[in-house]
């Protein structure tokens, strides 16, 4: 017998055989299921840039860092008076439903991070700080990040925001994040989510 494994980019088959001999031919069929690849928001690509925005009194530019890193996100402002909102390149909502969001970030300073998701209940703001704690205010759902993320070193957070929502709102089930928003200045890489860690 010859068998034939059938591949296709980004996606994952079970039960995927074409099995040949000398009398017979038999064909079972593919079942596909979409895969775990990221989608990438943010990672200092060219043209990178184009899904930034900020307050008048802030900036965002794209610097390289490192051999690393790469390219990254310089957000300068006026501190937590200052705000910045990561789109997708061309200023639209991501419109995605992967419930793990992934970043690096360098800062030195206070910050506070919002994903805002649509849900079946209505839209929240997910609030991710180490100057908060855990807690709930309208549709706001707060979030302790640890201290170490201001400390001056390139960390990578990953989050179920699925689970940190229910956390304080058990109901709700994520529908769509909108977007990043960012309170603080410092630098940003790889912004990406994904269906499963």
């Amino acid at each position: 017998n010859y068998q034939l494994q059938a591949q296709k980019q980004d996606l994952e088959f079970t039960e995927q055989a074409v099995s040949i001999d000398s009398n017979s031919v038999s064909i079972v069929n593919l079942v596909g299921a979409a895969s775990n690849k990221p989608n990438i928001i943010f990672n200092g690509e060219p043209g990178a840039s184009a899904g930034w925005d900020s307050t008048p009194n802030a900036t965002v530019s794209i610097q390289y860092e490192d051999p690393e890193h790469g390219n990254v996100a310089v957000l300068s402002g006026d501190g937590m008076n200052s705000d910045y909102i990561l789109y997708k390149d061309d200023k639209q909502y991501w419109n995605v439903s992967q419930r793990y969001v992934s970043w690096e970030m360098k800062y030195s300073e206070n910050y506070i991070f919002y994903i805002y998701a649509n849900t079946d209940k209505g839209a929240y703001y997910l609030h991710y700080s180490p100057l908060t704690n855990p807690g709930k205010f309208e549709n706001y759902a707060y979030i302790k990040l640890e201290e170490n993320t201001k400390g001056g070193n390139w960390v990578k957070v990953t989050r179920d925001i699925q689970a940190d929502l229910n956390t304080q709102f058990p109901e709700a089930v994520i529908t769509n994040i909108y977007y990043f928003l960012i309170y603080g200045s410092g630098k940003i890489d790889n912004v990406q989510t994904v269906k499963e860690l």
